[in-house]
């Protein structure tokens, strides 16, 4: 089970990159869009490798994230942080 859970993981980081290379490669969205996907991925990706590592998120990226303008899924990924620095 355990290894099954770091398989994922390990795909969610390189999935993250893959669109992270996507957004900054496409012209087919604004510029206001690929900024809030992006700032999604810049605060997504420490929590998925504090995840896979087994590690306590830090709580200098939460509150980087708590006060950055909107970015998507703001709500649901502070929510996740949260859970992650208990």
């Amino acid at each position: 089970m355990a290894k099954y859970f770091f398989r994922l993981l390990e795909n969610l980081q390189h999935s993250l990159e893959a669109f992270r290379a996507f957004l900054n490669h496409t012209q087919e969205m604004t510029q206001k869009v690929k900024k809030d996907y992006l700032d999604f991925i810049r605060y997504m990706t420490p929590l998925v490798k504090a995840s896979s590592l087994g590690h306590n998120l830090k709580e200098e990226i939460y509150m980087k994230a708590v006060k950055s303008n909107s970015f998507a899924s703001k709500p649901w990924l502070i929510g996740k942080m949260e859970e992650a620095l208990r």
